[in-house]
């Protein structure tokens, strides 16, 4: 594993681009929005108000965004931050705190419902212990 603060800057860059080529047949508008929030997913702050103002959206967004992604916009920045930070349990031995912030989530207790939540109740921690490749007996 590494420690390094640039190795998980570069695992979350390489999970971003791969993650982008699944928009190529998207209708332009939506995959606008696609593209924005992959550039921002681990902002923060980042809403979907945000989302819609920087492409220039109005109405019935979310559903519609929704039709050809299957997510609607909070369920796709919740799924592709969850699914990042699997991939630094699994390969850095970053703190649980230290990854939550890496993938946007501005306290650990906010990471650890979601992750929860989004894993058929498995904490974090429990998901590294799992993936890791070490049985613990």
């Amino acid at each position: 594993m590494h420690n390094s603060y640039s190795y998980p800057k570069e695992l979350l860059s390489e999970y971003k681009n791969e993650i982008q080529d699944f928009d190529k047949n998207l209708p332009k508008e939506i995959k606008k929005c696609s593209n924005y929030i992959l550039e921002n997913l681990f902002e923060e702050f980042l809403t979907i108000s945000e989302v819609k103002s920087a492409c220039n959206i109005n109405g019935k967004f979310p559903s519609r965004f929704s039709v050809y992604t299957g997510f609607t916009p909070q369920q796709f920045i919740t799924y592709h931050r969850i699914e990042a930070s699997k991939i630094l349990l699994k390969k850095t031995n970053l703190n649980i705190s230290q990854i939550s912030a890496l993938v946007g989530y501005s306290s650990h207790s906010a990471y650890c419902k979601t992750f929860k939540n989004n894993n058929e109740g498995v904490i974090p921690s429990v998901w590294r212990e799992k993936n890791s490749g070490k049985n613990s007996g």
